[in-house]
C-alpha cells in the first residue's frame, strides 16, 4: 500500500468534510465570499496557483491507477491540476462558470457531494 495514498486520503477527507459542512451550513456567507473573490483578479490568480501546485504535487508523488480507493486520490490530483490550469489560461470562462454555479442550491448539492467524498476518504485513510 502506498503511504502517500493514505496521507492524501486522510488530509483530503478532512478538508472535504469541513468544506462540505461549510457549504451546507454557511451557504450565504460562502456565496458572498465567492462573489468577492471573483471580482479580485489577484484572489482568482491565487486560487488557480494553489490548485495548480496542489494538483502537480499530488500527480508527481501519487499517481495510482488501480481498481481500489487510491484511484480516487489520483483523480482528485488530476482534477486540481486541470482546474488550476483552466483558471490561469481561461480566467473569463472560469469566472462565468463560478458565477453560474454560485447559487444556494448548487452550493448545497456540492456540499453533500463533498461530505460524502470526505467520509469515503476518511474511511479509506483512517481504517488502514
Amino acid at each position: 500500500m502506498h503511504d502517500t495514498s493514505i496521507v492524501f486520503a486522510r488530509a483530503l477527507g478532512i478538508v472535504f468534510l469541513v468544506g462540505g459542512l461549510e457549504a451546507l451550513f454557511n451557504r450565504k456567507a460562502m456565496s458572498r465570499a465567492i462573489d468577492g473573490a471573483m471580482d479580485q483578479p489577484v484572489a482568482f490568480w491565487i486560487v488557480g496557483l494553489i490548485n495548480l501546485l496542489l494538483g502537480a504535487f499530488m500527480v508527481a508523488v501519487q499517481e495510482v491507477w488501480s481498481a481500489d480507493w487510491r484511484v480516487v486520490v489520483t483523480i482528485i490530483g488530476w482534477s486540481a491540476l486541470l482546474k488550476g490550469t483552466i483558471l490561469w489560461l481561461f480566467p473569463d470562462f472560469s469566472r462565468s462558470v463560478y458565477h453560474a454555479c454560485n447559487r444556494v442550491g448548487v452550493l448545497a448539492f456540492g456540499g453533500v457531494v463533498a461530505i460524502l467524498l470526505g467520509l469515503f476518504l476518511c474511511y479509506a485513510g483512517f481504517r488502514l
